[in-house]
């Protein structure tokens, strides 16, 4: 988490600058994890990547969280939601976890074709 926080610090090689002179190279004390294809610095890629990763991960888990407290609070409220969110739930927790993931995927490729 610190790296990704410090990545303009701790890498000073830009992560989107092509160089095709420095392509394909091995781990070195320039490039710690050597290059790709194009010449970029795989270190400095991984560490900018990591960022958007984190970033990407804070955001569902807030939203999910305030999705979660609206879901509660209004279910402790109102009796009849309370019951509709539990059923909602009882049929969710009934699908496994893989097949769930199957469906889902069907779902999008269904969605995608023309």
């Amino acid at each position: 988490m610190y790296m990704a926080l410090g990545a303009p610090l701790l890498s000073s090689i830009d992560s989107e600058e092509i160089n095709p002179v420095d392509r394909l190279q091995s781990p070195s004390l320039e490039h710690w994890f050597g290059t790709d294809h194009l010449g970029r610095d795989i270190f400095a890629r991984a560490l900018y990547g990591s960022c958007v990763s984190l970033i990407g991960g804070l955001c569902v888990s807030t939203m999910s969280t305030l999705v979660g407290i609206v879901i509660g609070l209004l279910s402790g409220y109102h009796r009849r939601l309370d019951v509709v969110a539990m059923h909602v739930m009882d049929g969710l927790m009934a699908i496994p976890g893989i097949l769930l993931a199957i469906a889902l995927m069907a779902l999008i490729h269904a969605l995608k074709r023309p």
